[in-house]
């Protein structure tokens, strides 16, 4: 088993709000957001990366290199809890690497300077702090927290595993991690801030 950590981007949802593929907004750098977000990962020492799709599998697909999976959750619908559990099965069952790191696809200034902080920083249970004082991904976790991962269903994701191990948690800055895609004014505010990888 490689050691190095593996990195699952979930990218299943159906963009609600936004009403369109999120992962295909383009960047101030020019870039798709699902595509920046793989530059940035293949920096690091990840031992693998899957994207996890859903309801926009074939947009995402057609626009990533074919070397990175793209694996479709048929129940994407059931919410980020039931994607984060299926990734965690996909982590059980390839048997590679000693931690996951699970992140969004919707954060635009996600960069590999903040993922590396991820994989290199000793401990199981890390989140990133934004700098309006929430908390969230991307975040990694240890083997000893899968079963409680496998466990996950409906729309929320991992948040009540950390909040009941607070105490095993380390936080990581991410000053601009606040920064997401959720809706258009999201995109629009995000293109006139000029904002392009993390601070």
């Amino acid at each position: 088993m490689n050691d190095a950590p593996v990195l699952f981007i979930l990218a299943a949802g159906s963009a609600s709000r936004m009403k369109s593929c999120k992962q295909l907004c383009v960047l101030n750098n020019g870039k798709y957001m699902i595509n920046h977000l793989l530059d940035e990962a293949k920096k690091v020492n990840f031992s693998k990366i899957w994207i996890i799709t859903g309801q926009y599998h074939e947009a995402i697909q057609a626009v990533v290199p074919v070397s990175v999976p793209c694996l479709y959750f048929k129940d994407w619908a059931k919410g980020m809890g039931a994607t984060i559990a299926h990734a965690a099965a996909i982590w059980e069952k390839e048997n590679q690497g000693a931690c996951a790191v699970f992140s969004v696809s919707d954060q635009p200034t996600i960069s590999t300077e903040i993922l590396n902080k991820l994989v290199v920083t000793t401990g199981d249970l890390i989140q990133c702090q934004y700098s309006n004082g929430a908390e969230g991904p991307p975040t990694k976790f240890g083997p000893r927290y899968r079963s409680r991962l496998l466990e996950l269903t409906g729309a929320k994701g991992a948040k009540s595993i950390v909040q009941q191990n607070l105490s095993n948690r380390k936080l990581l800055s991410f000053p601009s991690g606040w920064v997401d895609m959720d809706t258009p004014k999201d995109y629009e505010a995000y293109k006139l801030s000029g904002y392009n990888t993390a601070d």
